[in-house]
């Protein structure tokens, strides 16, 4: 009997950790959350001149139950650091992960960032993700220092 007890105070340790613990995301606040959450990759493309660098944020995670993607091109200049690149205020594109149609066998990933010159940048996004449901990207004119347009493609 006094066995029984004790499993019984264990199970009912254990199940008021595991409450605790699924708790506490919700009582973070929320500026100190990633923006996204989950693991993040930056890569850089630097502008032709090196002055300025466009940098692709994607942030992925959710596992197996509820995976996501979310990608962000950023523009900053040549001394930015990846912190910089995931600052809302440099994000000129936010959108989805998504592929292009496959062409010559390769599904290539969306977005593809293009410098045109040391001042215009194209991005180019697949289309394939609003087959069945629609996406909902952002998308600025301009960079945040003013001086980089940038131009659009969408297309399978």
């Amino acid at each position: 009997m006094r066995l029984v007890r004790i499993i019984g105070k264990i199970l009912v340790i254990a199940f008021a950790l595991v409450g605790a613990v699924s708790l506490v995301p919700y009582l973070v606040p929320k500026e100190a959350k990633a923006p996204f959450g989950g693991d993040v990759h930056v890569r850089f493309i630097p502008s032709p001149d090196a002055s300025m660098k466009a940098a692709l944020v994607s942030y992925f995670g959710g596992g197996a139950i509820s995976p996501y993607c979310w990608t962000v091109v950023s523009i900053i200049p040549d001394t930015g650091s990846e912190t910089d690149a995931q600052d809302k205020k440099f994000a000129v594109f936010t959108g989805g992960c998504d592929g292009f149609a496959v062409r010559n066998g390769a599904i290539l990933n969306s977005p593809i960032i293009e410098w045109l010159s040391n001042t215009a940048l194209k991005i180019t996004s697949s289309i394939n993700a609003t087959m069945l449901t629609s996406a909902t990207v952002t998308m600025k004119k301009r960079d945040a220092s003013g001086r980089v347009t940038i131009q659009y493609e969408a297309h399978e």
